[in-house]
């Protein structure tokens, strides 16, 4: 350990944190996971007492109340490595499943808010020809669909997640520890398309506020002037 701190002291780069970051950060998470279990209960609780059947709206937004508790429930775990001041280890299962159960329940809540979306966009601009798919035995098969589709897209972090300790700063981290460069590979070429993917989301919606952000400025601006706004009140 001391051999480790000289080497950090004498290459000029400092790991240490302030002493509130062992208090406020475990304190930070653990109003965020009372907050999150308190109302996530609340909306299941509403949505399994009412006594009409659920609509495809309120499937979904119960199995994201559902994702988003098994989300939560991985907090407390940070807050004990917090405390601990980041020197907590960690079993190689237990990183297996905190990593796990965090991004598949991201992606989860992720899909079960596209999935609602989806239903409010049918029900408002096609209310008429999409009355027959819009069936509580339709929200629940793309509910199934979605977690299982998470929970495949996630097995690799059961299969490749590991301890890595890192001796030059003292430091274990859970990442992905993939066993071949081909992997690794296909792993990057893939983050890179979604990175190139967000990207253009990026440009085409910088494009459309460039293109007419500028002309409803200039409507606003000339319904105000007509308004006498911004003139001010007319002198009598």
């Amino acid at each position: 350990m001391d051999g480790n701190q000289n080497n950090m002291e004498d290459s000029g780069c400092h790991y240490d944190l302030s002493s509130w970051h062992y208090t406020m950060i475990p304190a930070y998470i653990l109003f965020i996971t009372a907050l999150g279990i308190t109302l996530n209960l609340f909306v299941l609780m509403v949505l399994c007492l009412q006594k009409k059947a659920c609509t495809m709206a309120e499937i979904y937004l119960s199995n994201l109340a559902v994702a988003d508790l098994c989300l939560i429930s991985v907090f407390p775990i940070f807050t004990m490595i917090s405390t601990k001041k980041f020197n907590l280890y960690l079993s190689k299962a237990l990183c297996k499943l905190i990593s796990f159960f965090l991004s598949m329940n991201a992606n989860s809540s992720i899909n079960m808010l596209a999935l609602v979306s989806i239903d409010r966009y049918m029900a408002l601009v096609h209310p008429l020809t999409t009355e027959r798919m819009r069936r509580p035995f339709y929200a629940r098969l793309a509910c199934v669909v979605v977690w299982g589709v998470c929970v495949l897209l996630n097995v690799p972090m059961l299969m490749y997640t590991d301890v890595i300790h890192d001796t030059r700063r003292n430091f274990s981290t859970c990442d992905l520890n993939f066993p071949s460069q081909t992997m690794l590979l296909v792993y990057e070429g893939i983050h890179k398309k979604e990175h190139k993917a967000t990207v253009l989301v990026l440009v085409v919606f910088c494009v459309f506020l460039i293109c007419w952000v500028p002309l409803y400025v200039v409507s606003i601006l000339e319904l105000l002037s007509r308004a006498n706004i911004l003139n001010g009140p007319t002198r009598t």
